[in-house]
C-alpha cells in the first residue's frame, strides 16, 4: 500500500518568503533562493512529523486489493474523489460513487464498498483512491514550527561546528507539532 502526492507545493502558501525572512531578520536579497529552500525542507519535515499536509494537494492511494474497509492515512480536509481498480483484463474501472460510502471525519479516513468487485486483478496496486487533503489555513503553531526549523538550518549550515560542544538543542518545533501529530493506527 503505497500513498502518493500528486501535485507539489512549495510550502510559501504555508510560511511566505517575507515571513521567513521577517523571522530570519534577513533584509536583503542575497538569499532568498536559500531560503525558499529552506521553507520546502522545513515543510516536508513538518509534514513527516506529523503525519498530514499542510498546503492543500491531490493525492493517490494504491493498494493490492479491496479490503472491507479501505483506511488512509491522509488529512486533514480530505476528500475522496475517486475508486479505480484493474479488472482482470487489465482495464482500469472507476466505482460509482453510489457504490461506496467515506468516512471523512475520522483519521485516518475510510472507505467502504457496497460490494466489492470479484474480478480484480492478481496484479500489485490494482485498487487506486485518489482525491485532495490538505489544510486550508494551517495552524500557527505548525506555521512557527516551520519557521523554527528554517531559522535553524539558516544559522547552522555545517553539521558540525569546530570548537564547539556539541549538544542537541531543545525542539521548540516538535513542541509546537505534537499535538497536531497524527499516530499511526
Amino acid at each position: 500500500m503505497t500513498l502518493k502526492r500528486t501535485t507539489t507545493t512549495t510550502y510559501t502558501d504555508v510560511v511566505s518568503l517575507a515571513s521567513a525572512k521577517l523571522h530570519l531578520r534577513v533584509d536583503h536579497t542575497d538569499d532568498d533562493e536559500l531560503i525558499q529552500t529552506l521553507i520546502r525542507a522545513a515543510g516536508e519535515v513538518v509534514e513527516e512529523y506529523i503525519g498530514t499536509y499542510l498546503a492543500s494537494c491531490n493525492w493517490t492511494y494504491f493498494a493490492d486489493r479491496f479490503y472491507g474497509i479501505m483506511r488512509v492515512h491522509i488529512g486533514p480536509e480530505a476528500a475522496v474523489t475517486s475508486v479505480k481498480y484493474t479488472d482482470s483484463t487489465g482495464t482500469l474501472q472507476t466505482v460509482s460513487t453510489a457504490d461506496y460510502h467515506t468516512d471523512l471525519a475520522s483519521y485516518p479516513i475510510r472507505i467502504q464498498l457496497e460490494e466489492e468487485p470479484t474480478d480484480v486483478d492478481d496484479r500489485v496496486n490494482v485498487v487506486e483512491i485518489s482525491g485532495s487533503a490538505g489544510y486550508t489555513a494551517a495552524p500557527d503553531a505548525l506555521k512557527q514550527a516551520m519557521l523554527l526549523i528554517v531559522g535553524h538550518l539558516y544559522e547552522h549550515r555545517k553539521d558540525v561546528t569546530m570548537g564547539v560542544n556539541a549538544q542537541q538543542l531543545p525542539s521548540g518545533a516538535r513542541y509546537l507539532m505534537d499535538k497536531h501529530r497524527k499516530a499511526a493506527i
